[in-house]
């Protein structure tokens, strides 16, 4: 989550945003006040000290202020909520930003996915079965909440995407939640008007190595090296992926890690080796080039 936040952070000053306008907004605005408010009230109770869980009653409740937070507000608010800007990235707009949304998004729906997880123990462990009508009214303020949030954000709709769609896939994948928690569907007959959502969370991203940026969230900086020079594990996956896995640029990448690591005791050695590898194909004499540089043994 700290992560998140500094994400959005990036994004904000990246853009050029009015940061104490941008970050006051759940204050002033109604719309996006008006989940804060539902949230606090559906999660206050069971987060006092003296919230007693052998009450069954109480029991029940905490059951169902899991499953607002896991279900609703993690799977479906927090999902729902990416698409305007995955709707701007399918047209190549926001491109930088909206990836940025992507590796978050993918977080979130781990952690819906592990919500839902434990509100089902829950309930199988203690036997319990949510009430229906409050349910009913849960749902219900869902898409209250969700309707007047839409239509704030999308009063002028952009081309593809308006609250309408908004609503309608809100109400698809409420379904979705309802079933991976084993409770009715509260939105009978919703379809999937937004398909490629889906791929957003879904579908692995692979990119060429040579063509793009790392984005991982940990950087090179974060490698560790023991006591006696010799690399660590994460060097280790970079020889086997050296090794195996690219044939023709194994010399040149090693030059360039060793030479960047500050390791390299022969860097007019590297330059020969990686001119040599670099000519044919096949990385053998990268693997060994870089053990040697990075004070291992081959």
């Amino acid at each position: 989550e700290a992560l998140h936040t500094w994400t959005y952070q990036h994004c904000i000053e990246s853009i050029g945003l009015d940061q104490q306008e941008i970050y006051n907004r759940y204050r002033v605005v109604p719309q996006i006040h008006g989940k804060i408010a539902l949230a606090q009230r559906r999660l206050e109770s069971v987060m006092a000290s003296d919230f007693d869980l052998k009450d069954r009653d109480n029991l029940h409740t905490f059951a169902l202020s899991y499953f607002f937070f896991a279900v609703v507000f993690e799977g479906c608010w927090f999902y729902n909520g990416f698409t305007p800007i995955f709707a701007l990235q399918r047209r190549g707009l926001m491109k930088g930003t909206a990836e940025q949304l992507q590796y978050i998004m993918r977080d979130e729906v781990l952690h819906a996915g592990f919500g839902i997880r434990v509100v089902r123990e829950l309930l199988a462990e203690e036997q319990l079965e949510l009430d229906p009508q409050a349910l009913r009214q849960l749902w219900d303020e869902a898409e209250a909440a969700e309707q007047a949030y839409a239509s704030y954000i999308l009063r002028d709709p952009v081309l593809g995407y308006n609250a309408g769609l908004h609503m309608q896939q809100f109400r698809f994948i409420a379904n979705r939640r309802a079933r991976q928690a084993g409770v009715a569907e509260p939105f009978p007959g919703a379809s999937n008007v937004l398909p490629w959502l889906d791929e957003q969370a879904n579908l692995r991203k692979e990119k060429n190595f040579f063509e793009t940026r790392v984005t991982e969230y940990q950087s090179g900086a974060a490698l560790a090296w023991d006591k006696g020079g010799a690399p660590s594990l994460q060097w280790g996956i970079v020889l086997t992926v050296l090794r195996t896995g690219i044939p023709a640029h194994g010399s040149l990448v090693c030059r360039l890690v060793a030479v960047a690591a500050g390791h390299c005791p022969d860097r007019s050695g590297i330059d020969r080796r990686a001119r040599r590898g670099h000519r044919r194909s096949g990385a053998p004499a990268a693997a060994p080039c870089l053990w040697r540089c990075a004070g291992g043994r081959y």
